[in-house]
């Protein structure tokens, strides 16, 4: 079949859809290659970060494919068939995967939205099992347009549109569930509350919701026609979807770099309250962490690392459990050894009798944080409490209680946490007090 020609170039839709390709995939490009300053916020920062640069990316190719199937004077409707609701639905799914990756969606959430993916994977490898095999001619975009127009190809790109519209629901449902949730969490705890603001991550979500509700629409509408918006309306989506895109993707990124590191430690604290050691009781743990602690008997060491030993041969699944108990433990220890100076992920595994590729796993999957930062969180908890409980102590020896190696890295730290300095905070606790 010939591949059928435009009757004269459309130069206004090549360059709309030439910017549109150029910015999605430079923001693409530069979510890539941008670093964290902070490395403690890596872990919750890479994934919206990761996202929102995939779908740039995807999108880029996808308008650039558009751009040259225009310059070569080829029908580029075929396009809406199939590839533009695919598209939309790559987007769908990791905005959504950011927007719960911020507010530290549970495991059941994140399952159901990875769940999804099958029926559309199936129905691409349908779609293109298909079409290979029933081509009349060559590889080319006019047997992929006489496939297209082919009753079968119509009814798999019709089952298509409903999957995509019944996630989009779901995906919708969620994203609104999951803010309310974190909304709540955060207003029920006074110390987050004060650090962070909900707000905005409400009107993310809205956002995203708008923004994929107006393009949906817009798919399907071209995806039932078989055609694109007229040249002009359809000039206008583009800048403005690429506008809509870069802006929205460029606050939840400044967000999530705003307010990840708290909602980790708000996830961690719901963690905590909800889980119950069933391999070990938490009280003969702390006993024997307290003897160890005391004598440092290689006893009880030894003890210790069998009960791990047996725990992970017994019930694989019971040992993220163990390791928890075993942290809540030595984190509750009198002698609070998370506060002395130069400690190393090495020294606090063997203390707890953890491998210590174990323990680094489970606090970053557990507080989305390294050790070290996991450790200046602690250390700051018992900054503020020394600060509320013995005003009397100078800041310099509370660094020096604290395990930090002097008064200015804790208030560095600290206003990292706290976005205020001890000193402030040291004031305000004062005349709260007076009040």
């Amino acid at each position: 079949m010939e591949m059928i020609l435009t009757p004269t170039f459309n130069m206004l839709g090549y360059t709309a859809y030439v910017i549109s390709s150029t910015a999605f995939i430079i923001l693409g490009i530069f979510l890539m290659s941008l670093r964290v300053m902070e490395k403690e916020m890596a872990a919750c920062y890479k994934s919206p970060r990761a996202c929102i640069a995939w779908t740039a990316i995807v999108i880029g190719v996808l308008q650039m494919c558009n751009a040259t199937l225009i310059a070569k004077g080829i029908d580029y409707d075929v396009l809406t068939s199939f590839a533009y609701p695919l598209t939309y639905y790559i987007q769908l799914y990791l905005l959504t995967t950011s927007i719960l990756t911020m507010t530290i969606a549970d495991q059941k959430k994140v399952d159901i939205k990875n769940m999804t993916c099958l029926p559309i994977v199936a129905l691409t490898l349908i779609y293109l099992v298909y079409f290979i095999v029933n081509r009349e001619t060559e590889f080319n975009i006019g047997s992929y347009e006489l496939f297209t127009n082919t009753l079968p190809a119509k009814i798999i790109k019709y089952i298509l549109l409903v999957a995509i519209f019944s996630i989009y629901l779901v995906y919708s449902a969620m994203i609104y569930f999951e803010i309310r949730r974190f909304r709540d969490s955060v207003e029920k705890d006074e110390e987050l509350s004060k650090r962070i603001r909900t707000k905005p991550m409400i009107k993310i979500a809205k956002m995203t919701i708008a923004y994929v509700t107006i393009l949906g629409c817009v798919i399907f509408f071209e995806a039932i026609t078989g055609k694109h918006l007229s040249n002009n309306a359809n000039i206008v989506f583009v800048l403005v979807h690429t506008a809509i895109f870069v802006s929205n993707g460029g606050i939840i990124v400044n967000t999530s770099l705003k307010y990840m590191k708290d909602t980790g430690y708000l996830e961690a604290k719901r963690n905590a309250e909800n889980t119950r050691l069933k391999a070990i009781s938490i009280k003969d743990i702390e006993n024997l962490l307290l003897k160890n602690a005391a004598n440092k008997d290689t006893t009880t060491n030894e003890i210790i690392h069998s009960h791990a030993r047996k725990t992970s041969k017994e019930d694989k699944k019971k040992e993220p459990e163990a390791i928890e108990a075993t942290v809540r433990s030595w984190m509750r220890l009198p002698s609070k050894p998370y506060c002395r100076e130069g400690l190393a992920l090495r020294e606090a595994a063997a203390e707890m009798g953890i491998d210590q590729r174990l323990l680094s796993g489970f606090i970053n999957n557990m507080y989305r944080m390294n050790f070290n930062a996991w450790i200046n969180m602690l250390r700051i908890e018992e900054v503020k409490r020394l600060i509320s409980q013995r005003p009397e102590m100078t800041l310099v020896d509370i660094a020096a209680h604290t395990g930090f190696t002097d008064s200015s890295a804790m208030s560095k730290v600290f206003k990292k946490s706290e976005s205020i300095t001890p000193s402030q905070y040291k004031q305000e606790h004062k005349r709260r007090r007076r009040k």
